[in-house]
């Protein structure tokens, strides 16, 4: 049930500073019709099954965090990733709900000439028109999955808070026993371990083989080398206003993120850029069909089908983050939904009795 002491009022003069700059590099490399038909393939068209599929979710929040602020696992992240390491806020912004994702990674030692940026007060904002490729959306969901926020179990249940208006930002309360409760977790026989965090090196291998599978080799290529030349960026302004440093927004975001804190920031010294990607559409990716295996896995798997439906859909009118968490928390729910296939066991050399195929769990 809801609980009305989720939310609690957030003061944004406690923002460590009223300026900020978009992680953003000069002449980006990537093309934006790259990144969807990655992200196509990860939800859409990828036929492999995870152990768990809260897996999925958390190598597209892996890609998404990288691509945003720089963070990578083996690197940023390799000193974990905790629920303590954030915040959200979230207000009523024009009629609809809008979150903000606060990330500050504070103590981290093992790399020391990276580690005075990433202790920023770094922001991600929520992008209704990009769901498929919001990491929003997808901590969002598994925080409420993990039961980490105070008296909401229900995407839903975020329409009946009194949230007020922006600038009257609220910040939705974690429950203090689970701060320290990492946000990506190993499973095991399909039950997602409590405090398993999943190491930095498992995710990054998931993360390659990942946009393997998705022939997207040199779309990440490109990402890289686009992250190096921003953070390169980042550490330059990071000298000249060494004593008061600004916030830094996810790239693509700063727009977006100037106007829901408006009139916080400070507009005359506000950067962002207006090219986030690079100007020509990029390689051409054919449209191409559901996969057969993933025509069979779907028939079975409520939710996936549920969750390419609100991305690529009929459901993909629907926009507001309350109405499309529901398909993502199921995902990342703690006991996975176990898809049975009827008649279709496999036979005593493990294949499929009806196509041969050997498929692995």
């Amino acid at each position: 049930m809801f609980n009305s002491h989720a939310l609690a009022a957030f003061d944004l003069s406690s923002l460590p500073s009223r300026t900020a700059c978009e992680f953003q590099p000069r002449r980006p490399r990537l093309a934006e019709r790259d990144l969807e038909n990655l992200f196509e393939f990860i939800w859409k068209h990828d036929s492999y099954v995870y152990e768990h599929p809260r897996y999925r979710l958390q190598t597209a929040l892996a890609i998404l965090l990288f691509f945003h602020l720089g963070l990578y696992p083996t690197v940023a992240l390799s000193e974990g990733f905790y629920y303590r390491d954030t915040t959200l806020l979230v207000a009523n912004h024009n009629g609809a709900i809008r979150v903000l994702l606060i990330v500050c990674l504070e103590d981290r030692h093992k790399h020391q000439r990276s580690a005075k940026r990433w202790a920023r007060t770094m922001i991600l904002a929520d992008d209704p028109s990009k769901r498929r490729m919001c990491p929003v959306t997808i901590f969002l969901s598994l925080a409420l999955a993990d039961g980490v926020v105070q008296g909401v179990q229900k995407g839903h249940h975020l329409a009946s808070i009194d949230i007020g208006e922006s600038p009257a930002w609220k910040v939705i309360k974690y429950k203090p026993e689970l701060l320290d409760l990492p946000v990506m977790r190993r499973a095991s026989n399909n039950v997602l371990l409590q405090s398993r965090a999943l190491t930095p090196n498992l995710l990054q291998k998931m993360m390659q083989t990942q946009i393997q599978r998705a022939g997207h080799a040199q779309t990440f290529q490109k990402i890289r080398e686009d992250v190096k030349k921003a953070a390169a960026r980042e550490s330059r302004r990071l000298e000249s206003d060494s004593n008061s440093p600004h916030m830094l927004i996810g790239r693509g975001q700063g727009k977006a993120v100037f106007e829901l804190l408006a009139p916080y920031l400070r507009s005359d010294i506000m950067l962002w850029d207006p090219i986030t990607f690079r100007i020509d559409s990029g390689i051409i990716w054919k449209p191409s069909s559901l996969h057969k295996v993933v025509e069979a896995q779907l028939r079975y798997d409520a939710t996936r089908a549920s969750l390419i439906a609100h991305l690529y859909g009929v459901c993909s009118t629907y926009t507001q983050i309350q109405d499309v968490l529901r398909p993502f928390m199921e995902a990342a729910s703690p006991i996975a939904f176990e898809a049975y296939y009827p008649g279709a066991e496999p036979d005593a050399c493990g294949n499929c009795p009806w196509c041969g195929m050997r498929l692995s769990r």
